[in-house]
């Protein structure tokens, strides 16, 4: 009888940055690991030098970006003038990735969106980053009907709660302001729903509440009382929580019902 090694993915996820939000990576490590890959976690607030050494390490052949604009320029522009030197890895940011797949034939979809659908283009990752194309390419790869906004790409205008502008409460009627012609830009495309890759974006929705903006979380928010979580903190796994309440701790805001 003949044995065949197999020899599995290796994939090495980190949450660069100083905050301690990394819910978005967890999934990403829990679907790569269902998945059979083999997923090493290099855990929370990682700097450039210790992801790129990690990566070097383990021999990858590229680093994954997750939606995180400000991850992707810091490891993929701002890395190599910090360290001096080249990587020996290439550094794509996950929109870049599928829509890579989706050209190969490697990415099929079950059925494409119906509704009319348009692209919010994030600063960090359109304007500062140059991710221009692949997002808009996907987007009719997985849409039925996308419609891109008047001065799609880089001449989109913010959503009005960039660059840390959002964690400022003085700069409330700034947002509002910056606000008025990104939502000229989405009122004439007629869109059901807009799509964007950034959660500060999606987060802010032009410095508006969802009732506001009449839109809505896909999944109704859970936020337990004390008695769950101290009969959920007995349960297997440790530290177990409703995953609609992880939700609402990783967005680190009160979300409308």
């Amino acid at each position: 009888m003949t044995e065949i090694a197999v020899r599995r993915s290796r994939v090495v996820i980190a949450k660069p940055g100083l905050d301690g939000h990394d819910r978005g990576a967890k999934v990403i490590a829990r679907a790569l690991r269902d998945a059979g890959m083999e997923v090493i976690y290099t855990g929370l607030r990682q700097t450039p030098e210790q992801i790129v050494a990690a990566a070097e390490q383990l021999k990858v052949k590229c680093v994954v970006s997750p939606e995180c604009g400000h991850a992707y320029s810091a490891l993929r522009w701002e890395g190599p003038n910090l360290l001096g030197r080249r990587y020996g890895f290439e550094v794509v940011q996950i929109e870049e990735l599928l829509d890579r797949f989706a050209r190969e034939g490697r990415l099929r979809l079950r059925s494409k969106e119906t509704r009319r659908v348009t692209f919010h283009d994030p600063c960090q990752l359109v304007r500062r980053g140059g991710l221009a194309e692949a997002p808009h390419r996907l987007m009719n790869a997985v849409s039925a009907n996308f419609v891109e906004m008047p001065d799609a790409g880089a001449a989109s205008f913010c959503c009005g709660g960039g660059g840390g502008v959002s964690a400022i409460h003085r700069a409330e009627n700034l947002r509002f302001a910056a606000f008025a012609p990104k939502r000229r830009q989405i009122e004439a495309t007629g869109a059901e729903a807009l799509v964007t890759a950034c959660a500060n974006c999606n987060l802010r929705k032009g410095s508006k509440t969802p009732s506001e903006s009449g839109m809505w979380p896909s999944q109704t928010p859970f936020q337990p009382s004390v008695h769950h979580l101290h009969r959920n903190g007995r349960m297997f796994p440790p530290n177990y929580l409703h995953e609609s309440w992880l939700d609402y701790l990783y967005w680190d805001t009160e979300l409308d019902p």
